[in-house]
């Protein structure tokens, strides 16, 4: 069966079972960099929250199984299940309840043209600054991006949202610095890498991300970071964009050509990083002596 014909029957078999009342289609949901996502949206008449159910996983279990009726149950059971997430997620109306878990993350601007249209955000060089909301873990861990739509909800402006992720941000998501002898010897481990003081006369390479580790680029933007690595040492300080997640920050001690660094960061992205995640090919250069952070190759 062609996934096209399998999207079809699984849209029929919904109908089949929920009747009437719930309004069955397919829709391509944006993800960062321009990847996509055929899911199932089922939307009960007089509401206007759909679980989301991806339709890729389903079909790869029917290319295994065979059993297609088996797969319509199991995406029938996951719905249902997500059915009570939503009962659950009722408070995600309400701004003053979620206040405290809107956060934001940086991501690749010229990859995210589309995405960009419908969510609020702030340009920063070739980056876009955006928001996003972070599900309690008893209900599902996950993250909700917020789109601009959820504004309109809320009754909010986009400053409002840009002053709570910034406060949140450093609040609860605050900047880890690593060395790279540190981080590589926690993937070889197997294991987190331990924050401990560092030595910045004995580190030239570091590595920043926040608390979860995860959207912890975006840790560089926080008021005073590279500016206090950059006092320390008295240079100023390489950015390469290692991925959404985190930043590879190395002290230009007058050695470095920057192209040598963007062919590096090119070739990581294209074979190490998932597409989703790359953040730039870029490099960058944080000044100590203008404070501001510069596209150098």
């Amino acid at each position: 069966m062609q996934f096209q014909n399998f999207t079809k029957r699984v849209v029929e078999y919904f109908e089949e079972e929920l009747g009437e009342e719930y309004n069955i289609d397919l829709i391509n949901v944006d993800k960062n960099n321009s990847t996509g996502y055929l899911r199932l949206r089922i939307l009960k008449n007089n509401e206007n929250i759909a679980p989301c159910i991806y339709l890729a996983q389903y079909f790869q279990m029917l290319s295994e199984k065979h059993d297609l009726e088996a797969v319509l149950e199991m995406i029938m059971s996951n719905y249902v299940n997500a059915v009570q997430i939503k009962a659950d997620m009722q408070f995600f109306q309400d701004f003053e309840k979620i206040r405290g878990r809107i956060f934001s993350k940086i991501i690749n601007t010229e990859k995210n043209k589309e995405l960009l249209n419908q969510i609020p955000h702030v340009d920063y060089l070739d980056w876009s600054i955006v928001y996003y909301m972070k599900v309690p873990e008893e209900i599902v861990p996950g993250t909700i991006l917020i789109r601009n739509n959820h504004l309109v909800m809320w009754g909010i402006e986009s400053s409002e949202l840009i002053n709570t992720a910034k406060l949140n941000n450093e609040k609860f998501l605050p900047v880890e610095i690593n060395g790279m002898g540190s981080v590589i010897k926690g993937l070889l481990l197997n294991d987190e890498p331990e924050c401990e003081e560092l030595d910045l006369e004995s580190e030239q390479m570091l590595v920043a991300t926040n608390k979860s580790r995860m959207f912890g680029a975006n840790s560089i933007l926080y008021e005073g970071v590279l500016e206090g690595i950059s006092k320390r040492k008295g240079l100023d300080i390489f950015v390469l964009p290692s991925s959404v997640h985190e930043a590879i920050l190395i002290l230009d001690d007058g050695t470095l050509i920057p192209e040598d660094l963007k062919n590096m960061v090119v070739d990581v992205n294209q074979n190490i990083v998932d597409k989703e995640e790359v953040l730039s090919d870029h490099v960058y250069k944080y000044s100590r002596e203008s404070k501001k952070i510069t596209i150098v190759a």
